[in-house]
């Protein structure tokens, strides 16, 4: 499920906050031009976590354990992106590769669905948007020849509001919102700072708070409770968690640059684009590629892998495979009830046992005309107090449509009962109305077809994507794939012929469709680069 695009505005606002509070209250930050980003803060959590080699090629659990072992399969497990990926690659570097999904249908958290809320209307119930340094998903959709839809097109032919926000039953001034967070927003800043140039005295101090306890602290900084809450709801839907469990470090490093009076947006983290047509597109090209390598409604029950043995893979169905490498993208929460009897480090089981998913999940509805934009309403998004945390347009990248969808975007305690039970269409007709208060014509416009997800209890998912509780970033910080620019310096989540990858395993993309597609192709890489050294007869 991607990431929400109305995360950014808040960092806006901050961004906003920080130009008139950061030079007067911290002349210290600022000139420097420090950094702050997912890649850096969990770089510097692996250095914080304790030493535990993962796949060095030449290092311990590496190749040389099973050298002169003839590579002749690979099996990867899981058919979302990330095993997707793998496979294609592998397939085109001419390695016999099989992929076994438990689901009757590929794609895992990325599902693009046509006439739900409207006829010919394409809406997102996964993932939905890429930022523009989402390099691997971008790559897959210019390989596929797909159209992706610039979204800051829309807000920039308009003459409305792109965004909205809904608090207390009144819409707030952005401006306003500005003015109030600056004090916070240039604690935040200092203190990342603080993260930024002694992580080994600082990083474990704030992963081990809560967001809410970090409010909690800085509590005089926040002059009106529904500040507050709009912070708190940010953290409820960027990664599906109450603010009392999720780590302080998820607030602090998705701070942007600061370098005197200019603020950028750290990492490119823009959800800029969308694929028209919906994402689902790449998924349908990676399985028509595939073809009869893909084996759906295989459900893994265990896996084993001993040294100088294939790896031995059972599913539910009896089902045996043995292979000489396997790429496994189970995302941990249902990972954890599969037997692998193989020598994973303690940590890893740790990681595997704990680590957990948000809770997120939308209602989609469809309007015959899109009232929302309006002077007093958005183009894009909007956040609110009004039951949903977030709101916004499904339909960007259809354009050309006068009617439209919204999603109502809900995280954490917002997701309180199964949705499915009527298709979402008794919340959906509340938050419609709800919306009405402050739009007037929304109602009017409403067609009453609704739709919803149930990633929560979608038992081949468990959840929508990564959270991190207070202590895991430090913990499990270095258990993740990182590409930095030099390749040997890299680490990969491999143990002998077990590799492991998904967005939950990606240092930089955590969370995000672009995670789970990058740890897929570093996965193929891996495996290449296994059978080379073991075969001797590929050279990647």
């Amino acid at each position: 499920m991607a990431h929400t695009p109305v995360y950014l505005t808040l960092l806006r606002a901050l961004h906003d906050a920080r130009r008139e509070h950061l030079a007067e209250e911290h002349p210290d930050i600022g000139s420097a031009g420090t950094r702050w980003s997912r890649r850096r803060f969990l770089g510097a959590a692996a250095l914080a976590a304790p030493a535990l080699a993962l796949g060095d090629p030449s290092g311990p659990g590496g190749p040389q354990s099973a050298r002169g072992y003839k590579v002749h399969r690979v099996a990867v497990v899981g058919g979302g992106i990330s095993g997707l990926n793998a496979a294609h690659r592998l397939l085109k570097a001419g390695v016999n590769v099989h992929l076994y999904e438990a689901a009757d249908r590929l794609g895992g958290r990325i599902l693009s669905r046509a006439d739900a809320v409207g006829p010919g209307l394409v809406i997102e119930f996964g993932g939905e948007f890429i930022n523009s340094a989402h390099t691997d998903m971008l790559d897959l959709a210019r390989e596929f020849g797909l159209k992706v839809y610039n979204r800051a097109e829309s807000p920039a032919g308009s003459r409305y509001p792109n965004t909205a926000f809904f608090f207390g039953g009144t819409r707030r001034d952005p401006a306003e919102l500005a003015r109030l967070l600056g004090p916070l927003a240039a604690r935040i800043a200092a203190d990342a700072a603080l993260v930024d140039t002694d992580p080994h005295r600082h990083l474990a101090v704030f992963d081990q708070l809560s967001v809410a306890a970090y409010l909690d602290r800085h509590r005089d900084l926040i002059p009106q409770p529904w500040v507050r809450s709009l912070i708190e709801t940010s953290i409820r839907t960027e990664f599906g968690s109450e603010p009392e469990h999720a780590s302080a470090l998820q607030l602090l490093y998705t701070l942007p640059r600061v370098d005197g009076d200019n603020v950028e947006v750290l990492g490119e983290s823009n959800e800029a684009y969308c694929i028209q047509g919906g994402n689902s597109q790449i998924i349908a090209a990676l399985g028509n590629i595939l073809g009869s390598r893909v084996h759906t409604g295989q459900q893994l029950v265990s896996v084993r892998s001993v040294p100088g043995e294939p790896v031995h893979l059972s599913f539910g169905n009896g089902r045996a495979v043995s292979a000489d490498q396997a790429i496994i993208t189970i995302p941990f929460t249902v990972l954890r009830s599969i037997k692998i009897d193989a020598a994973l480090p303690e940590r890893f089981r740790r990681a595997i046992a704990e680590l957990g998913l948000g809770r997120n999940e939308k209602i989609l509805a469809g309007f015959s005309r899109r009232a929302w934009q309006q002077p007093e309403g958005f183009v894009g998004e909007a956040w609110t107090d009004l039951g949903f945390a977030e709101a916004w347009d499904a339909s960007q990248h259809q354009p050309e449509r006068q009617d439209g969808a919204l999603t109502f975007f809900l995280g954490a305690r917002e997701v309180t009962e199964p949705l499915s039970a009527d298709g979402g269409t008794t919340q959906g007709r509340t938050f419609t109305e709800r919306l009405e208060t402050l739009l007037p014509g929304v109602r009017a416009a409403a067609t009453d077809r609704y739709a919803c997800t149930a990633w929560t209890n979608n038992p081949l998912a468990l959840g929508a994507y990564t959270n991190y509780q207070p202590g895991q970033i430090t913990t499990f910080g270095d258990l993740r794939w990182s590409e930095p620019t030099d390749v040997s310096a890299g680490r990969e989540v491999r143990f002998d012929k077990l590799v492991f990858a998904g967005e939950h395993l990606s240092e930089a993309y955590f969370g995000y469709m672009n995670g789970a597609a990058q740890t897929g192709r570093l996965a193929a890489q891996s495996v290449l680069r296994y059978a080379a050294m073991t075969d001797g007869t590929y050279d990647p």
